[in-house]
């Protein structure tokens, strides 16, 4: 056999199929483009004889020997595999791929950035809009008004029976009827404020609601922060990449999702108050620096709820009852 003068269609192919898959995972580039400097195919498109222009016109082909053309022939088809592979592990070779290897743009980062600072102020605003209900804050203050509230209601009605028991034995007593009508409209009045401040502190109340909705802020503000100490950490360390974005952006919800769940089991197991089981007995302080925890650190609650999971469900497989024992001479049922 005679060494061919020329590429065939099949060994062009592959070359183009090399160059093009070359460029896409320097532009990508990360891993991707370290690997495609180890393994060097511009070496190997240049013995095969490519041009600058990308064209294969060079009687450089024709000059090899038919040895070493088929080395070649079977050093371009491995070449292309590892491009193929390397592509494959590290992400789309679409550049423009959100799962692509690309670092983040300056302005996705400044966008991601902005979202963070947006995402945390909002969730502060709200937190703090909601506190005093959530955590009965005023509820002492409020009591101490209804306190007074009441002992001015019993002494107007004291102040009414005297001005009864005088008007009775006199009624036609201008003064009498007059001290009459203005007590009894004092009671009315101190009634009146009394159902008033009993109404501000029945609202005030802390109940399950309040504290589960208090408790999903909370993790979502844990999550965000997670999110935005995170992504200015990455890039600081010049790493960040835009695949990223959306697990950055699931942080919150999924800080917000995990906090409820944490928050039961941390109720039922290590918060068990003896006081009862009422949100007025908890340790809201404690629940609503849980859910924080929570969002920041969503990856370590996740692993401590698949512990406690596979804990509650976990089977003792060495563990056997079994009539015969195992070294076929039969089991202890029965024995002392």
């Amino acid at each position: 056999m005679t060494p061919t003068k020329a590429l065939s269609p099949e060994l062009l192919q592959t070359c183009l199929d090399i160059r093009h898959r070359t460029d896409r995972l320097n532009l990508a580039g990360g891993p991707g483009a370290h690997r495609v400097a180890l393994l060097n195919p511009e070496a190997l498109l240049h013995a095969v004889g490519e041009q600058p222009d990308g064209t294969y016109d060079d009687p450089t082909w024709a000059t090899l020997s038919l040895q070493r053309q088929q080395e070649l022939a079977v050093q371009l088809a491995e070449m292309l595999k590892m491009l193929i592979d390397a592509a494959a592990a590290d992400g789309p070779s679409d550049p423009h791929h959100i799962m692509s290897a690309a670092y983040a743009s300056n302005g996705q980062i400044l966008v991601w950035v902005l979202v963070g600072l947006v995402m945390v102020v909002q969730l502060l605003f709200v937190i703090g809009g909601r506190w005093e209900e959530a955590t009965g804050a005023d509820r002492g203050v409020l009591m101490a008004n209804s306190t007074v509230a009441l002992n001015n209601a019993k002494t107007s009605q004291l102040a009414l029976e005297k001005a009864l028991s005088a008007f009775a034995a006199e009624p036609g007593d201008a003064t009498l009827r007059q001290e009459f009508s203005k007590a009894k409209g004092g009671v009315e009045a101190a009634h009146a404020a009394f159902e008033a401040t009993k109404s501000l502190l029945d609202a005030a109340t802390v109940n399950e609601a309040k504290v589960l909705q208090m408790v999903a802020l909370l993790g979502g503000l844990g999550g965000a922060l997670h999110y935005l100490t995170s992504l200015v950490a990455y890039v600081g360390n010049r790493q960040l990449r835009r695949s990223w974005l959306a697990y950055y952006l699931a942080s919150p919800v999924l800080g917000a999702g995990l906090a409820p769940a944490v928050y039961l089991l941390v109720r039922l197991g290590v918060l068990n108050p003896s006081g009862g089981n009422t949100a007025a007995n908890l340790n809201l302080f404690g629940i609503y620096a849980f859910a924080v925890l929570t969002g920041l650190f969503s990856r370590v609650a996740l692993d401590k709820l698949s512990e406690v999971f596979g804990t509650m469900f976990r089977t003792d497989t060495g563990k056997k009852d079994s009539l015969g024992g195992e070294d076929g001479k039969g089991g202890t049922a029965g024995k002392d």
